[in-house]
C-alpha cells in the first residue's frame, strides 16, 4: 500500500533536511505527502525565509522542487479555515486532520503531548508506521486493492486501468472494479475532472460489456464524468496495472480479486515513478502494452453521464 503523510512546513531546517525528505519520499518509497494546507507552499516559503540566507534559501527551492512529484492535493474544505493556519497553528490543524481523515501520521518538530503519530525527520528512520517493508504485498479483496492505491486514485487527474484479461463471468474483475471508482470520486478528491480509461483485450464482445457496466457506471459515476473503455487485440496487452499522472502500480496477477477463496489470495506490487507513466505510445496511451509495431486499439467504448 501507498502510505501518505503530512509534513509541517517548519520542520525543515537545514538543507540536509530537504535531501532527507527528498530520499525518503516517492511513489517508489510507497510515501506520498499530503499537501496541507492548500497554502502550505506559502507556509513553506515564509519558514524558509526565516532559516536561510538569500543564496542558500535559492538553493533550497531548487531541492524542494522535486518535492512536487510526491505531494497530493486535499479538498479545500477538508478542514474548516485553513487559510487562517500558520507555522505557529499547523501542528494544531494537523492534528484535526488525523483526527478526521486518517492517514499515516504527521512529520513535525512539534508534538508537546507527544502523540505516537507525530515524528521529526530525525525519528522517521525508526518510526515503525514509516517503515514500507510490507507495502508490496496485497491481499486480493477489493478493498485491500483499492486501498493499496487510494492516493493514486483520489490525488490523480488521469487514471488508467490495465488488465488484459476482465472476464464477465462472475464478478471478480466487477467488484475491484466498483471500488476502485468509490475511491476515485470519495471525499478526498479535490475535483470530478479527472479521465478514466480501462484497457482489456477484444476475446469479450463490445456489447456484453457494454450491458454489464453501464448500469454499474450510472449508479456509481458522478454527472459530467466519463469512462472509457479500451480493447486491444488480445496479443497486444501482457501486465496488469494501474497507472496515473502522479506515479502508478504493478499488479503481479492482476485487477480481478480472489473471487471469495477460489484463486490465490496475495498479490505482489510494484511502484511505476510519475515519469514512465508519463511515457505515451504514438497513439496517445501509455506504452506498458506489449503490442506490435503500428498495431492499434480495437475499439473504444464510452461511458458518460
Amino acid at each position: 500500500m501507498i502510505k501518505v503523510f503530512t509534513l509541517d512546513p517548519s520542520s525543515i531546517r537545514t538543507i540536509d533536511d530537504i535531501f532527507e525528505l527528498r530520499a525518503r519520499f516517492g511513489i517508489e518509497q510507497f510515501r506520498l505527502l499530503w499537501k496541507f494546507p492548500t497554502r502550505w507552499n506559502f507556509l513553506l516559503k515564509e519558514n524558509l525565509k526565516s532559516r536561510f540566507k538569500t543564496k542558500e534559501r535559492k538553493k533550497a527551492y531548487l531541492l524542494l522542487e522535486k518535492l512536487s512529484d510526491f505531494i497530493i492535493e486535499i479538498p479545500e474544505n477538508v478542514v474548516k479555515d485553513e487559510n487562517s493556519i500558520t507555522l505557529e497553528s499547523w501542528i494544531i490543524k494537523a492534528d484535526e486532520l488525523y483526527s478526521t481523515h486518517k492517514h499515516n501520521g504527521i512529520i513535525s518538530n512539534k508534538n508537546p503531548n507527544s502523540k505516537p503519530h507525530i515524528k521529526s525527520i530525525d525519528e522517521l528512520e525508526s518510526w515503525e508506521e514509516f517503515n514500507t517493508s510490507d507495502c508490496s504485498r496485497v491481499k486480493r479483496e477489493a478493498e485491500e486493492m483499492s486501498g493499496c492505491a487510494a492516493p493514486l486514485l483520489y490525488g490523480s487527474s488521469q487514471i488508467h486501468f490495465v488488465d488484459p484479461y476482465f472476464q464477465m463471468l462472475g464478478d471478480k474483475h466487477i467488484r475491484p472494479l466498483e471500488v476502485f471508482i468509490k475511491q476515485v470520486f470519495g471525499n478526498l478528491r479535490s475535483n470530478n475532472n479527472v479521465e478514466l480509461y480501462y484497457h482489456t483485450g477484444d476475446s469479450v464482445l463490445g456489447g456484453n460489456i457494454e450491458l454489464k457496466l453501464k448500469p454499474i457506471f450510472e449508479r456509481l459515476l458522478p454527472k459530467k464524468t466519463t469512462i472509457k473503455i479500451v480493447r486491444w487485440p488480445d496479443n497486444s496487452l501482457h501486465n496488469r496495472f494501474i497507472l496515473t499522472d502522479i506515479g502508478g502500480i504493478s499488479f503481479g496477477i492482476g485487477l480481478d480479486d480472489w473471487d471469495n477463496g477460489n484463486h490465490i489470495e496475495f498479490d505482489d506490487i510494484s511502484p511505476i515513478t510519475k515519469e514512465n507513466c508519463k511515457s505515451k505510445s504514438p497513439n496517445g496511451f501509455p506504452t506498458f502494452f506489449n503490442y506490435a509495431e503500428g498495431e492499434k486499439y480495437s475499439e473504444i467504448i464510452e461511458f458518460s453521464r
